[in-house]
């Protein structure tokens, strides 16, 4: 029997960090889900990580701990409050499949993945210093998703091989007392009143699917593995001449032997790539001499390195290529969010943790849909088979617990492409829905994320669109904004249960202050109500 749940959103800033408290009449269990921030804030994450300790966990174990996925705002604090987090006695550390260390799809992931951030680094570095920040949008862009995912394991230790996982998942790991990963499809009924549904990280061609404004666009390559070898190459440092050439657009003939990066213009190659070939470097070293010669307004590397003549070189044109790699990793890294659907079971009330799961995660469910209603031999990977309380068995699929939900966490901080429009919002149908917003909108102003939150969909949790069967607004409320809406009584009705909500402001963690909001269900006593 479940007494009643408090869902408790830290404010971190930009980042997740949940607290679930399941109360029983013998015994609560605890359930932290993520614990991050983006762009530093170690002392704010220390203090709520001590506010946490003092809450309970000093006395009484971490139950459940889930990471979603990795990504700094989700798991920085980690190692930010390393000290006190080494205090926990965490029972179980939950992750999705793709970070099992003996399960080839996932070492595949995290092959892709490490190749990916290792090209990165290296497109980034080609940039001088001084210059990587300056050479407008699309480096600057470039530059702030490099530092994302670069600093996305949020330690100082290097992750060794494709066998390993992120060195704070391996601390964890050793810390908790049993260590699980999730395939979609499966369930757990271990809090007693509870059942866990898991529906992500979706199988592999789901996370590789991309955000989508006409249902079914944007897949990529099949071999994603092959499409970062092929650019990356491109950015590894030639030993020789040889090399170079062969990296090189043309043929030898045609090549000058100047370099092209940026605040390195005039410069002739480094003499090493020659290793000794005296005829080479002097047939090269001619070359470069004619093209610098006739004078500085004929000289063919002057009118090539004029600022005016800028628009006409495709140097720097890998940047193009180097942004939308990173922004695929971004993406796809969201798309492994272990995304869970908690149903309180006197009375079927859902509450909804996607993680940061963009379209791909939800398409995977629609689809699931789709293909069982055409086909009839299609074993669909999003369907239960529970037994309930009084003996009666049924079926549970992706869109009951959407249709049941009435609490949302919202994915990726409130974004354009993590809270889909047809499958999935306009599926959460139920009049007393609510949702937290993890989002701090001037850190999100400072990355030039300047849409997020996206304003459309906070017009859209605001209006009830003629097309929603849902017919009352989304309550909700933001991180950066702990103001109740006028539509939001501190004690209201669910569909069957009570609603308690407790803004909690300026809270004294030693020195600091720290604010937190508390949403409290209770079922009605009688199962049957």
């Amino acid at each position: 029997m479940l007494n009643d749940v408090t869902i408790r959103m830290y404010c971190t800033g930009f980042g997740d960090c949940f607290l679930l408290t399941f109360r029983h009449p013998d015994k609560t269990t605890r359930m932290l889900i993520d614990f991050g921030v983006r762009g530093g804030q170690a002392e704010h994450m220390q203090a709520i990580a001590r506010h946490l300790h003092e809450d309970g966990l000093d006395k009484q174990p971490l139950d459940y701990l889930v990471i979603t996925h990795e990504h700094e705002d989700h798991i920085s604090g980690f190692r930010q409050a390393r000290d006190t987090i080494d205090q926990l006695n965490i029972r179980e550390l939950w992750l999705g499949w793709t970070e099992r260390p003996d399960y080839d799809p996932a070492k595949d992931w995290r092959l892709y993945k490490e190749q990916t951030r290792a090209t990165l680094q290296a497109a980034f570095q080609l940039l001088p210093a001084e210059q990587r920040t300056e050479l407008g949008m699309n480096t600057s862009l470039l530059g702030e998703l490099f530092r994302f995912e670069r600093d996305v394991d949020a330690s100082d230790e290097p992750i060794q091989t494709v066998h390993h996982t992120n060195p704070i998942y391996d601390r964890l790991i050793r810390q908790a007392d049993k260590t699980r990963y999730f395939m979609p499809g499966e369930y757990s009924t271990d809090i007693p009143g509870v059942r866990i549904y898991v529906l992500g990280p979706p199988p592999i061609e789901y996370i590789r699917r991309g955000e989508s404004h006409v249902h079914g666009e944007l897949y990529i390559g099949a071999d994603y593995i092959a499409d970062t070898y092929s650019f990356g190459r491109a950015f590894e440092p030639a030993a020789t001449f040889a090399e170079y050439v062969s990296k090189a657009p043309f043929d030898q003939e045609y090549i000058v032997p100047v370099r092209l990066e940026p605040g390195s213009e005039y410069q002739r190659l480094p003499s090493k790539l020659f290793n000794g070939d005296s005829y080479e470097k002097s047939l090269l070293e001619r070359r470069f001499q004619q093209m610098k010669g006739g004078g500085r307004d004929n000289s063919v590397l002057h009118q090539y390195f004029d600022k005016e003549n800028d628009w006409r070189r495709i140097d720097t044109d890998w940047r193009n290529s180097a942004e939308g790699l990173a922004l695929k990793l971004n993406q796809y890294t969201n798309n492994t969010s272990l995304v869970l659907a908690i149903e309180l079971i006197d009375t079927g009330e859902v509450l909804f943790f996607p993680g940061d799961a963009q379209y791909g995660v939800w398409s995977a469910w629609d689809d699931d849909s789709v293909r069982a209603s055409n086909d009839d031999k299609y074993k669909r990977r999003f369907m239960w088979r529970i037994t309930d309380q009084d003996g009666t068995s049924r079926t549970v699929t992706a869109e009951d617990l959407l249709a049941n939900t009435v609490f949302y966490k919202v994915g990726h901080h409130g974004s354009h492409n993590a809270t889909p429009k047809r499958t999935g919002l306009q599926k959460m149908t139920s009049p007393k829905l609510c949702a937290l917003i993890p989002v701090d909108a001037q850190t999100a102003r400072r990355y030039r994320w300047n849409d997020i939150p996206y304003q459309n969909l906070l017009d859209a949790f605001a209006n009830v669109p003629t097309d929603s069967r849902r017919m009352a607004p989304v309550r909700f409320l933001r991180a950066d904004d702990l103001t109740m809406p006028a539509n939001w009584p501190e004690e209201d009705d669910l569909i069957k249960s009570k609603l308690k909500v407790a803004l909690q402001v300026d809270v004294p963690v030693d020195d600091r202050t720290i604010n937190y909001v508390d949403l409290t269900i209770t079922p009605p006593r009688d199962a049957s109500a």
